[in-house]
């Protein structure tokens, strides 16, 4: 079923921060084409079908069309090169906030913990991902395009990545209605930019670290040149690098420097 744009447009353009809702039957990646809206703010690129969406280091986003939700928000910060990662973090456990929410209005209760966090960016639902993120910025104009993706309906996955991802349908064994589910994520954000208005970035870290639970965790990972090592993660900083602990050593590292392949 496609996603209904009268309810959305409603419910979304008339009640919150989003002032423009741009739906697009099809497309390749919302966050390309977010980019014809640089000089526009508070919009909402959504897709029934994202053919050639794409998360970190350039790799695919597999979506089923009309089954997931697939969109990007494009939305001006003013803020310092400090506190850019804070986008990351709201954005990120906000949209989770999102899901929690609508899932207790279709009467699903999960445990604490079971919606979490993983560093950098992606949302694990029952330890598989669930919804990853994809955020590109132009600093100087201040222009951000936020890009997820969220298993919803989706039933089967790429046999190379079955075994780590899931979708509420999976989940659940129920079908999901995704435009109330994006409705309630945005309501959501709503609900909490006044937490970047008042430059709160303390606080929006605080409640990121509230819904990650890999702290202490031993963890797998390779980096750019296929080196694959083991580790165990001591903290995050604000600034979103990632303190593991290594052959007795703390390093810090960031998104850009490893890939998780599995934590325990």
């Amino acid at each position: 079923m496609k996603l209904d744009i009268e309810l959305l447009e409603s419910r979304i353009a008339a009640n919150t921060f989003i002032s423009d809702i741009i739906y697009i039957p099809e497309v390749n990646s919302t966050n390309d084409y977010s980019k014809n809206f640089r000089h526009k703010d508070n919009v909402l690129i959504v897709t029934d079908n994202q053919v050639t969406g794409k998360g970190r280091y350039g790799r695919y986003w597999e979506s089923e069309p009309e089954k997931n939700l697939t969109f990007t928000i494009k939305k001006n910060f003013n803020i310092e090169p400090d506190d850019i990662q804070s986008v990351n973090f709201f954005f990120t456990n906000f949209t989770l906030s999102g899901i929690n929410e609508y899932l207790k209005s279709e009467q699903v209760f999960i445990k604490e913990g079971e919606l979490e966090l993983k560093w950098p960016n992606d949302i694990l639902l029952r330890k598989k991902k669930l919804s990853g993120f994809l955020i590109e910025s132009d600093i100087l104009e201040g222009n951000f395009f936020i890009g997820c993706g969220i298993n919803v309906n989706q039933k089967e996955f790429n046999k190379e990545f079955s075994y780590k991802t899931t979708s509420l349908s999976n989940t659940f064994a129920r079908e999901f209605d995704r435009t109330r589910l994006l409705i309630k994520i945005i309501e959501v954000i709503n609900d909490n930019l006044y937490l970047f208005e008042n430059q709160e970035f303390e606080e929006i870290f605080k409640q990121w670290m509230g819904n990650f639970n890999m702290i202490g965790k031993e963890i797998v990972f390779t980096d750019e040149k296929n080196f694959l090592g083991k580790a165990k993660i001591t903290d995050i900083h604000r600034d979103g690098g990632l303190q593991i602990l290594i052959n007795n050593e703390l390093k810090v590292i960031y998104s850009g420097d490893i890939r998780i392949l599995y934590q325990n």
